[in-house]
């Protein structure tokens, strides 16, 4: 969960951490954050994180919270997940780090989207660089109230504003679906990003991707090698 976030260093040297194991469960009477992310780091702002390895790490949120009256949310409790971080934000950092595992963001009844990516769950304004990712990365959401969008990406699930994936690449699979209500997207990089300042370079996937929405009615399903939903630049 995010309390605190990391500002600082870390230089990993080469060493690995080996089977880290997280799983977090939200309910409604959990701490009153508009947003739980999870990982090495749940939250990182302004942080720099580098020479980084994690195998065989197991990473899993899943939500059952967030408020509902007159079928409008009152309180946005979205979910992240990544083997690094599970919020990167403000030029936060991550070069030359891999990871190994399997990675999970699954929300259910009131809770409102489920965000999972390889190496981090959300970059805002987050830069990752000569990294790559092995994990198999899943986002899910099922008995929804309301749309709830879904996305899962082999690097970052959910990116926003001038977020930077350069030479970087995934070889693990990447699934996001939505049983009820609600688009999803996956993609072999970055799951989703309607930023048209975002960019994408050098960088390539090689892991199966599937994405599936559940309401095939009224919502969208997007997959892609490289991104599943993207407004961005790839070069």
């Amino acid at each position: 969960m995010i309390a605190a976030p990391f500002c600082g260093k870390l230089d990993g040297q080469g060493y690995k951490i080996k089977g880290l194991t997280i799983n977090v469960s939200i309910d409604s009477a959990s701490l009153n954050n508009p947003a739980h992310a999870v990982g090495l780091f749940g939250l990182c702002d302004g942080a720099r994180i580098q020479n980084l390895a994690l195998t065989n790490v197991s990473v899993t949120i899943t939500s059952t919270s967030g408020y509902i009256y007159n079928n409008v949310a009152l309180n946005d409790r979205n979910i992240y997940a990544g083997a690094i971080a599970g919020y990167l934000s403000n030029n936060s950092v991550i070069n030359n780090s891999y990871a190994t595992g399997n990675i999970t963001a699954k929300a259910s009844g009131e809770a409102l989207g489920a965000y999972a990516g390889g190496l981090v769950g959300y970059s805002d304004l987050g830069i990752v660089s000569y990294s790559y990712s092995n994990c198999t990365v899943k986002a899910t959401t099922e008995n929804q109230m309301l749309s709830a969008p879904v996305a899962a990406g082999g690097i970052v699930g959910i990116s926003s504003s001038e977020g930077i994936i350069n030479c970087c690449y995934n070889t693990g699979s990447v699934t996001s679906s939505t049983l009820d209500y609600g688009d999803a997207c996956a993609g072999g990089l970055v799951g989703k990003s309607d930023s048209v300042s975002h960019s994408i370079t050098n960088s390539f996937n090689e892991g199966a991707i599937t994405a599936k929405a559940g309401n095939l009615f009224s919502d969208n399903a997007y997959s892609g090698g490289i991104a599943g939903y993207y407004c961005g630049n790839i070069d």
